[in-house]
């Protein structure tokens, strides 16, 4: 009989996480917490807390600090301390379990690589059928057209996925099979509406080429590109105004104008306490962020339709800003996003510690494609989104083969 090893849970969740964010995204947060009991209780004896990157656990564990001494000023400390205890609990969780992925042997770490290309196949053929009106909610409720929208947050994961899971099957000698994955995932991401993963599917490509020719470029690129952007939030406090901006952008969707209206008031918020923030979840209760403007949409509608144009009515700020950076700022203001900056730089030094260039390919292919769809979505502190992050970066980790002349997976 085989015994169980770590590598089994985090099969599982290779296996199954891809779907499971596809068709119930909250239930990723679960799955972060069964995977990672189960793996740390098998793992224990292997001492997974050797594998941890000391430097972005003394990061994270900072901005934790951080974010605990920002609840003494914050505007809801009830709600600050749940979000603090909840932030807590995943950070440590995930350390443990990327630790746990570095203790893999060969053949463990070839079963999570297999089974991570079959859940990103298989979310994808997923997509392409709900796309077509053949899948399991398609069928269900064949009067929603909505259902392709309501597949975005798993069409997010899958691109953060992407990479690792191609390589791996790509290193089991299934060339055919990865050249399926990357069309499956042009074609999914195309049908469908989510404009983060289109965005991630236009960036990734070159920086994963980049990254196989210029390995040092690549993982030092994305991390000042990232950091960069992530300075360069408050300066929207400078756009023009919500009506301004539809009348000089009238091409934006509805739903991207609202964003830039969103990021706006949310980045003139945060030039009103610009260092120290507002504290840790007060965009639930930022003062304005409940007011609702009406903007009109004039251009590219038919005058004898609609003479004054379509009135569209936004909340300046819906719970939280769809902006990893943005929230940082306001909440945590100039000190946390110092200590985001540390995290991305820490991030690609990690990618370039990798020995083999597809490996920081991978990882920092993984880097931008998560930078980048949160800055445009989510609330950083979701658990279902960080559960996602962490979940993909230990699969991604326990999916690389060993480094050369280590045998034990002590110090993958």
């Amino acid at each position: 009989m085989a015994t169980a090893s770590p590598s089994h849970p985090l099969a599982l969740a290779a296996f199954a996480g891809p779907v499971i964010a596809l068709y119930a995204p909250l239930g990723m947060a679960p799955l972060f917490i069964v995977v990672g009991l189960a793996t740390l209780a098998l793992a224990w004896k292997r001492r997974p807390w050797r594998g941890v990157d000391r430097r972005v656990a003394l990061i994270l564990g900072t901005m934790l600090a951080w974010a605990a001494l920002s609840l003494t000023w914050a505007l809801d400390p009830p709600q600050g301390m749940k979000t603090l205890a909840g932030l807590i609990g995943i950070t440590g969780g995930g350390l443990l379990l990327t630790g746990t992925a570095a203790t893999l042997d060969e053949s463990e770490r070839r079963r999570v690589g297999m089974a991570l290309a079959a859940g990103v196949t298989l979310a994808l053929l997923l997509v392409l059928a709900e796309i077509a009106g053949l899948g399991p909610k398609s069928l269900l409720r064949p009067d929603d057209r909505n259902v392709v929208d309501r597949l975005g947050r798993g069409l997010t994961v899958a691109a953060v996925l992407a990479a690792p899971s191609m390589v791996a099957a790509w290193r089991q000698g299934h060339r055919a099979w990865t050249a399926g994955m990357a069309l499956l995932l042009v074609a999914a991401t195309i049908g469908g509406h989510t404009l983060s993963a289109k965005l991630a599917l236009l960036v990734c490509p070159p920086v994963f080429a980049l990254a196989l020719w210029r390995p040092r470029l690549a993982a030092w690129g994305v991390s000042g590109v990232a950091v960069t952007i992530a300075l360069a939030f408050p300066l929207l406090s400078m756009a023009p105004t919500p009506q301004e901006t539809m009348d000089c952008y009238s091409f934006l969707p509805n739903s991207a104008h609202h964003r830039l209206t969103i990021w706006t008031f949310t980045a003139t918020r945060t030039m009103e306490k610009p260092l120290f923030g507002w504290g840790l979840d007060a965009s639930r209760s930022l003062p304005g962020a409940e007011d609702i403007i009406k903007v009109w949409r004039r251009e590219n509608l038919p005058a004898w339709l609609i003479p004054n144009g379509e009135l569209v009515t936004e909340q300046l700020l819906p719970l939280h800003p769809h902006s990893g950076q943005g929230q940082i700022w306001l909440e945590l203001g100039g000190v946390g996003i110092t200590l985001l900056s540390g995290l991305l730089l820490g991030l690609g030094r990690m990618a370039l510690r990798r020995s083999i260039r597809i490996d920081t390919a991978v990882l920092a292919t993984m880097t931008i494609s998560a930078f980048l769809i949160s800055s445009v979505s989510y609330g950083i502190w979701q658990s279902w989104w960080l559960s996602s992050l962490w979940l993909a970066a230990s699969l991604a980790r326990a999916s690389m083969p060993l480094p050369d002349g280590n045998h034990d997976g002590a110090q993958a």
